[in-house]
């Protein structure tokens, strides 16, 4: 064995390393609560207070949302599932958003065909990790990374 990044991995072998998150997801968080609140009160719910829910969704979810957006990203699956406590406790608060399978970047690098170039990306934006390596490749270790655009829309597909 010896060290190797995701960006060169030795021939023959490929790999996603995901963060374990041993936490519940703000589906089953709800369904939970809401079955000890069945309990006490005998009246079966599925409904968690507006309280918590402002919580969940402004303190919690909109700032994960946001995130994302800033650094080029839209999920496109946003729903209680999709986020998931990292921790076990109740003191561990930490959410975080999971299951981008239909996610989309809308930056893409300027002088893509896909560019716009009258909507210039002025945020951080990280390099594609192909194009990082050919910077880590060639020695290349102050690079900034590239001058950056919102995707233009498309008018018609490739086929």
């Amino acid at each position: 064995g010896g060290n190797f990044d995701a960006s060169s991995p030795p021939s023959g072998i490929s790999a996603i390393i995901m963060e374990y998150l041993p936490g519940e997801d703000m589906h089953h968080l709800r369904d939970r609560h809401c079955q000890s609140l069945s309990h006490t009160t005998n009246i079966p719910t599925r409904r968690i207070s507006i309280q918590d829910a402002v919580y969940l969704t402004a303190d919690v979810m909109i700032p994960l949302i946001r995130a994302m957006h800033d650094t080029g990203v839209i999920h496109r699956d946003v729903k209680p599932s999709n986020c998931v406590r990292s921790g076990t406790t109740s003191n561990e608060r930490e959410f975080k958003m999971v299951d981008f399978g239909l996610s989309k970047s809308f930056v893409v690098p300027k002088g893509s065909s896909y560019a716009d170039d009258t909507y210039p990306w002025d945020k951080p934006w990280q390099l594609p990790p192909s194009e990082a390596a050919k910077l880590r490749s060639s020695g290349n270790t102050d690079a900034k990374p590239p001058k950056a655009s919102l995707r233009r829309e498309r008018t018609e597909a490739d086929f």
